[in-house]
């Protein structure tokens, strides 16, 4: 509707090319709409406004867990938009709820990745259930949101872990 395409890939972001050439994008989350771009968004804004209940429009501050700021400056003549991420306030929730879940105390690591162990330590660990089996979906889920939007090297050491879930034992505590 609205002149709009469903992308294939990602069902909640349609886009719109205009005649002039401008380019209109809009992504739905549950009741989020975002807009980017197009001279005519205006005019967009007023056709859905005649099916749907929304907000006035404003700038983006957060989506999803992620606070959004936004700044343009001129570079060699041309105004250029800076967008930057930061996730902090989301990842700094998911550790209190995990500390106050576990009643663990965190340290700083130096590396994703643990010590490793003799062999009779580990065998031992592969053999009993873990603690967090229950849990651990839901933490690594946060963590692995969290790392895809803010810092994609740490998850492939996320993504090792959680493929563990359906057999979680004590050495995936561990991790």
């Amino acid at each position: 509707q609205f002149g709009f395409e469903k992308l294939e890939a990602w069902p909640s972001v349609w886009i719109r090319k205009s005649k002039d050439g401008s380019t209109c994008v809009f992504a739905i989350y549950v009741d989020d709409l975002i807009m980017l771009g197009g001279d005519d968004s205006p005019d967009v804004i007023k056709q859905i406004r005649e099916h749907i209940q929304m907000d006035d429009p404003e700038d983006i501050s957060k989506y999803l867990g992620i606070h959004f700021e936004i700044t343009s400056r001129m570079i060699d003549g041309f105004e250029c938009t800076e967008v930057w991420q930061r996730m902090s306030d989301y990842l700094i929730s998911a550790v209190k709820e995990f500390v106050s879940d576990t009643g663990i105390v965190l340290k700083k690591a130096d590396t994703p990745y643990v010590p490793s162990l003799d062999k009779e330590q580990l065998d031992k660990l592969l053999s009993e259930p873990g603690r967090f089996k229950v849990d651990a979906p839901r933490y690594l889920m946060k963590l692995l949101y969290a790392v895809r939007a803010a810092f994609p090297p740490l998850a492939l050491a996320i993504q090792r872990l959680a493929s563990q879930v359906v057999k979680w034992n004590a050495e995936c505590d561990r991790r």
